[in-house]
């Protein structure tokens, strides 16, 4: 059987244009370089969505809640709060002249400035079409809490825990104890979730107004607890004699409410249970920072941003927010610009990587000083120290 052979083309020479494309390497590092480009323009639209889209998309579902510790007019007629103000005249202090003064006016000007700060988050809720939560002493003794909705305003039964056994200075205060914030953030829930219900999703912006210091989130101005007997004498010894500034209180002066660790647990708690997201927490109190390593581990992942004073005192009408609120627009996520405003009243603003940091920062201050330097002195030793060592054991 015969073969033929099939004649083959003669080799022609290759086009420039094949020649350019083999200089530039083989196909597939082309087209993982086309899909690489895919990639980043994917992102990028997606993250120009998240800045443009996703914000007006929700602010429609905002809920701002003012959780508010001021001193009522009940409190100041209580027999303990008369009690401290009799004890303090009666002594020839200094100390307790400053005292006195600085208790009469906190009980002038702070309930006046929580009421204007009520009154200017009505206005923003009402302009931005945001719910607004309204929790204060005054209407939690009342029994109730105020809301407002593009309904308009009203107020609505709020019924917190009490303890069985009284207290002098909590039964005046009643948003001081850690109970009565889980039974508001279990109200902020079922607000939350008619929103859904009506919308979809929420954001939550909460702000905490009271006293603090630096493990207290929310106390009551007095906390010298005189109902005691002998207590009333003690304080007048103390008033006489020159205190260190470090000194450890009396028992009866431990300072009563809702450290900043149970704020933390209680948010924890109502992200867990109920799903709620803390777009922003307001710590609007004096050294409301995040002070301890304990308190940077409390804070639940489902908080984004934390404004606070630090180590900080807060001046009478130091947080302005009318300014906050200024620059929200309708339509656009306000938790962001609602902290850019309150940065302008001083207060510090950390996000989730600027907690991170500091949180990191503490944590190296606990490793004692010695440890950064052995790294160091190991390599000491192996560069310069094992040398020698192994030329003396060689020459014996």
């Amino acid at each position: 059987m015969s073969s033929h052979r099939i004649p083959r083309s003669p080799r022609r020479a290759a086009s420039p244009t094949k020649k350019a494309a083999a200089s530039r390497g083989p196909r597939w590092a082309s087209d993982l370089y086309s899909a690489i480009l895919r990639s980043f323009a994917a992102a990028a639209g997606l993250w120009l969505a998240a800045v443009f889209v996703w914000p007006s998309a929700v602010a429609a579902r905002t809920i701002v809640v003012y959780y508010a510790g001021e001193t009522t007019e009940a409190a100041v007629g209580s027999p303990n709060y008369r009690a401290l103000v009799a004890t303090l005249e009666a002594s020839s202090s200094p100390s307790a002249a400053g005292a006195l003064k600085s208790l009469k006016i906190e009980a002038e000007v702070f309930p006046k400035l929580i009421d204007s700060d009520i009154a200017i988050l009505r206005q923003a809720a009402a302009r931005l079409g945001v719910d607004l939560l309204v929790f204060t002493n005054h209407l939690a003794a009342a029994g109730r809490y105020a809301v407002q909705t593009r309904d308009g305003w009203s107020e609505r039964p709020f019924d917190p825990p009490t303890p069985a056994s009284p207290d002098a200075i909590l039964d005046f205060a009643p948003l001081a104890r850690a109970t009565s914030l889980r039974a508001g953030l279990d109200v902020v829930a079922l607000s939350a979730q008619s929103m859904s219900a009506r919308s979809g999703s929420d954001e939550l912006v909460l702000i905490v107004k009271a006293h603090g210091d630096e493990t207290m989130a929310a106390m009551p101005r007095v906390v010298a607890d005189l109902s005691r007997p002998g207590t009333a004498q003690e304080l007048l010894a103390q008033l006489d004699a020159v205190q260190h500034p470090d000194a450890e209180r009396p028992a009866w002066a431990q300072p009563k409410g809702i450290t900043k660790i149970e704020l933390w647990q209680e948010l924890r708690r109502a992200a867990e249970r109920h799903g709620l997201r803390f777009s922003l927490v307001v710590l609007d109190s004096c050294r409301s920072g995040l002070l301890t390593l304990d308190q940077y581990r409390l804070v639940p992942s489902e908080v984004d941003t934390v404004v606070h004073s630090g180590r900080e005192d807060i001046a009478f009408g130091q947080v302005d927010y009318a300014v906050a609120f200024r620059d929200v627009s309708a339509g656009v996520s306000p938790a962001a610009s609602i902290a850019v405003g309150l940065g302008k009243s001083g207060l510090l603003v950390e996000g989730p990587a600027k907690r991170f940091y500091r949180s990191t920062l503490l944590l190296l201050a606990q490793i004692p000083i010695f440890l950064f330097f052995l790294p160091f002195a190991l390599w000491v030793a192996w560069y310069f120290v094992r040398p020698r060592l192994l030329a003396e054991s060689r020459s014996r």
